[in-house]
C-alpha cells in the first residue's frame, strides 16, 4: 500500500540474485521479484526515482521497465547505469520515453547502446517536451550518434544538461554538435570530456558560443551555455582559454545582457585584428539595436559602429602571418572620432521599426 509505511521517494536495484547452481537468470518470468518490484511502480505515488545499476538486464526485465514507463505519472529521474543495454533494447527504452510526461532526469551511463540506441534515443528527445538531463557517458557513440543526439538538439528546447563524455565522436561529431547547440537556447551544462577532439573540434564549440564574423553573427550565437567540459582531449592551452572566455561572457543573468557583453567585446578587441576580413552591412544596425535594446546609449552607438568601426568593417583585410587567438588585440589602431547623422529607423517613432530578437 502507498499510504503506509516510511516516505521512500528513491528506489535502488542493483546486483540482482542469479542461480548459482546453473549460472542463469532466475528473473525470466513475470514472477520474478525483480519484474515485480519494477511493475508496482505504475502506481506508486512515492517513488520519485529508479535507479538500476550493474546488473544486466535481460530482454524480459528491459519490456518490463519500458511498460513502467509508458503508464507511470510521478517517477522524475530513471538511471539505468552499466546495465548492459545494447542498441535493440535501448530503443524499447526510447520509445517508451518519447511518450513519458514525468521523467525529467535520464542515465544511460556505460551501456553499449551505440549509435543505433543514440539514434532511437534521438527521436525521443524530438518528441518528448520534458526531459531536461540526458547523461550518456561511455555510451559507445561514434559520429552516427553524435549526429542523431545533435539533430533532436536543435528541435528540443527543453535539455538543459547533456553529457557526451567518454565517446569517440572526434572533430566531425563535435561539430554537428556546435551546430545544433549554436541555435538551442535551452541548454545550460554541456560535457564533451575525453571524446577524442582537436583544436578543430574545440573550436567549432567556441564558434557556436562567439562568432566574431559580424554582429549579426554573435546576436546569433548560443547565450545560454554556463557549464562546458572538453577535458581529456588533444586540446591546446590556448584553444581552451579562448572558450573559457567565450563561456564566461555567458555567465549574465538574461540573454540580452549576454548580447551586450559580447557585442562591447567585439567593439572593443575584434574589429582590427588581422583576423577580420568580413564586410557588415548598415542593415545589420536594426536587428543589432533591437538586440542590445533602446535606451540612452543607442545614438553613442551608433556613432561608435558607423563612424569608427565601419569603414574598418567595409574594408576587407588579408590575413598575414600564424592565426592569432580570436581574443588577441596586437593589431589595435587607434581609431579617430567622426560625427554622422543617425538614420530614421534608429527612433522609436519610425516606421519600420527593428526586427525582434
Amino acid at each position: 500500500r502507498d499510504d503506509v509505511g516510511p516516505q521512500i521517494e528513491e528506489l535502488h536495484l542493483s546486483h540482482t540474485q542469479r542461480d548459482e547452481n546453473s549460472g542463469r537468470s532466475s528473473r525470466k518470468s513475470s514472477e520474478a521479484p525483480f519484474i515485480q518490484i519494477v511493475q508496482s511502480l505504475k502506481h506508486s505515488t512515492r517513488i520519485k526515482k529508479l535507479v538500476i545499476s550493474e546488473t544486466t538486464l535481460d530482454a524480459y526485465e528491459i519490456s518490463a521497465v519500458a511498460s513502467v514507463l509508458y503508464d507511470i505519472k510521478y517517477l522524475s529521474s530513471l538511471v539505468l547505469r552499466e546495465c548492459g543495454i545494447d542498441g535493440s533494447r535501448a530503443s524499447k527504452i526510447a520509445c517508451a520515453l518519447a511518450s513519458n510526461k514525468s521523467v525529467k532526469s535520464f542515465d544511460f551511463s556505460n551501456n553499449p547502446i551505440c549509435n543505433r540506441g543514440a539514434s532511437a534515443l534521438g527521436v525521443a528527445l524530438e518528441i518528448n517536451t520534458t526531459i531536461k538531463k540526458i547523461k550518456l557517458s561511455g555510451a559507445h557513440l561514434g559520429i552516427e550518434g553524435a549526429v542523431a543526439i545533435a539533430s533532436a538538439i536543435t528541435s528540443n528546447s527543453s535539455l538543459e544538461v547533456l553529457d557526451l563524455s567518454r565517446n569517440t565522436i572526434g572533430d566531425m561529431g563535435c561539430s554537428k554538435i556546435a551546430i545544433a547547440v549554436r541555435s538551442n537556447k535551452s541548454i545550460r551544462q554541456l560535457s564533451l570530456r575525453q571524446t577524442s577532439l582537436s583544436d578543430v573540434g574545440a573550436l567549432c564549440i567556441l564558434l557556436s558560443i562567439y562568432d566574431p564574423k559580424n554582429l549579426q553573427t554573435i546576436i546569433g550565437c548560443n547565450h545560454s551555455i554556463r557549464y562546458l567540459n572538453l577535458n581529456n582531449n588533444e586540446v591546446s592551452r590556448k584553444c581552451l582559454l579562448d572558450i573559457e572566455t567565450a563561456r564566461s561572457m555567458n555567465l549574465l543573468q538574461t540573454e540580452r545582457e549576454t548580447i551586450r557583453q559580447k557585442v562591447a567585446f567585439f567593439l572593443n578587441k575584434e574589429s582590427n585584428t588581422s583576423c577580420f576580413r568580413d564586410d557588415m552591412a548598415l542593415n545589420c544596425m536594426p536587428y543589432l539595436l533591437s538586440a542590445v535594446g533602446k535606451n540612452d546609449n543607442i545614438t553613442a552607438l551608433y556613432n561608435v559602429l558607423k563612424n569608427v568601426h565601419m569603414p574598418a568593417m567595409f574594408e576587407p583585410k588579408p590575413c598575414t602571418g600564424s592565426a592569432d587567438s580570436l581574443f588577441s588585440n596586437e593589431n589595435n589602431a587607434a581609431d579617430q572620432e567622426k560625427k554622422g547623422d543617425i538614420p530614421s529607423f534608429i527612433q522609436v517613432e519610425a516606421s519600420h521599426p527593428p526586427p525582434p530578437l
